[in-house]
């Protein structure tokens, strides 16, 4: 039965009907509008996320890509210029968000079957690159008091613990010189010495050899990469060195393991590094210049070229007993003992620690 026309008015102007589709229309668009900006709230978050995502690995790149670009610096530099005797382990941890490295460096030095710890370095770098500098490395310090001031000084024990080594150039004068062959009966029986020796002149690495009784190897070739009209020495070097390993035993040959033949090769090698040393330490990349006059490379190529031997000192790791053979040379200018591998140490390090892999 259809609806009469004043009926369909009636509906038409029915309050309470009306207020229902009003309240239909209203939950409708509210509906829409809530739905709407969940929407857009889900889209801004996302976008949020997905930024601080993409922020967070690009931070976390950079910072790792700095660690690894670190320990690459590291390990070459310490292909060339080093601390006789030593073996280098870098680790590095990302933290702070993934934004910060932190890079730890332990050298330990290797005598014969022993290894000792011998200098820790840490640094912290963010993600581009920026933080603390490269830190002091501590070594053989000890620290007293005095007048309430703290201070630290080296520990220069000739029967214990670790020493720092000196090396004296052959062309330069100096106020003293050390002879520790000569004090050897000082030293406690059938302990390892990291001795030193300072040569009288520069020689050739074949006659370094032939010149050494049978027993005794050199560990390390110290290299004269030095321009005297420049380089300016008053004290004795004992830090790193210009030089390259001579790996005698299994051991040695495990973790020694940039195979640099002899001095004509190390200088093939350091021109091939593309970093560029110079003797006052300083070290540069991809040819920006930090360093006065020339280049060790140059140096090294140039004496080379013109005939010139270039071995001006070695390190040899043996016992008293042994390096008593060479307390009267006349070809040895100065020698020290460094690391000392005394009755503390005597247990074999390596079999000790899983610190060293």
């Amino acid at each position: 039965m259809s609806k009469e026309p004043n009926d369909e008015l009636e509906d038409l102007f029915d309050i309470e009907k009306m207020s229902k589709e009003v309240k239909k229309v209203k939950r409708r668009s509210i509906s829409k509008t809530s739905v709407i900006i969940i929407g857009i709230v889900l889209l801004i978050l996302a976008g949020v996320l997905g930024y601080l995502y993409i922020s967070n690995k690009v931070a976390s790149d950079k910072a790792r890509k700095q660690a690894e670009n670190h320990v690459a610096f590291v390990t070459t530099i310490n292909e060339f210029y080093k601390y006789p005797n030593t073996i280098l382990q870098t680790s590095t941890e990302i933290s702070d968000n993934n934004r910060k490295v932190e890079i730890s460096e332990v050298n330990f030095k290797l005598l014969k079957d022993r290894f000792i710890p011998f200098t820790t370095a840490t640094m912290s770098l963010d993600s581009d690159g920026i933080g603390s500098g490269y830190p002091t490395i501590e070594i053989n310090l000890e620290e007293k008091e005095k007048d309430g001031e703290k201070y630290k000084v080296g520990i220069n024990d000739l029967t214990t613990g670790n020493r720092l080594a000196d090396y004296y150039h052959p062309l330069k004068k100096y106020f003293s010189m050390k002879q520790d062959l000569k004090k050897l009966s000082e030293f406690p029986k059938n302990t390892y010495l990291e001795m030193a020796i300072s040569f009288d002149k520069a020689y050739s690495s074949l006659e370094v050899e032939k010149m050494l009784p049978n027993n005794l190897k050199p560990t390390f070739f110290w290299l004269d990469g030095y321009d005297l009209s420049i380089d300016d020495m008053p004290s004795p070097l004992n830090e790193q060195l210009y030089g390259y390993d001579n790996p005698n035993t299994n051991l040695e040959n495990k973790f020694w393991t940039n195979p640099i033949e002899d001095e004509q090769d190390y200088i093939k090698q350091m021109k091939l590094s593309n970093f560029t040393f110079y003797s006052n330490g300083s070290i540069s990349q991809d040819g920006t210049v930090y360093g006065s006059g020339k280049s060790v490379y140059k140096v090294l190529k140039t004496k080379s070229d013109k005939g010139e031997k270039l071995v001006i000192g070695i390190s040899i790791v043996a016992t008293k007993e042994e390096l008593q053979q060479l307390a009267n040379v006349n070809y040895i200018r100065a020698s020290s003992v460094g690391v000392i591998s005394n009755a503390v140490d005597a247990a074999n390090y390596y079999e000790q620690t899983g610190e060293i892999n």
